[in-house]
Formats: C-alpha cells, structure tokens, sequence
C-alpha cells in the first residue's frame, strides 16, 4: 500500500481507481470512518490483505498516525484456497 500511495500520481489504475483513492482520503482526512480492512493470517506471520486495498492505499496517503482496524482470519485450508 506504501508504494501505491507514493505512485498515486504515476501509475494510472483502471476504473478510475486513482481518483477513488484520494476521494477516500480527503474524506479520512475530514474524520469519516470506514469499515475494517479485512486480512488472511498466512503460516509466514504475514498477513495478506483480501479487501480494502484502495481503503488501505488512502490510509497510507494521507499517512495516517493511528492504528488501522483489520479483521484477521486464519485456517490450515487457506493455503489450498485458489488466489485468482
């Protein structure tokens, strides 16, 4: 997220995705609140964000000093789980 956030204004993302990014962080900026990201814990100890990149890439924007909330789950199985 660190380096989508520091190439927001180089690398063009389909779907007008750019533009949703700063959206989001000029409403964080403005104190609005989102739902938690959501995150697979793998066997390594990282872990792998499923959903709310473009949340998480305007939370590195706008460089946020907080804590961000994610829900993180974990099964033996998700390492069989297809990524595609």
């Amino acid at each position: 997220m660190l380096d989508g956030a520091a190439n927001i204004n180089v690398v063009v993302l389909p779907n007008d995705t750019n533009n949703l990014i700063r959206a989001i962080a000029v409403q964080v900026e403005a104190g609005k609140k989102y739902a938690e990201l959501i995150g697979i814990a793998c066997d390594d100890g990282d872990v792998v964000l499923i959903e709310g990149h473009a949340r998480a890439t305007a939370y590195a924007l706008v460089q946020m000093p907080e804590r961000v909330e994610c829900i993180v789950g974990s099964s033996p199985g998700m390492r069989n789980w297809p990524l595609y």
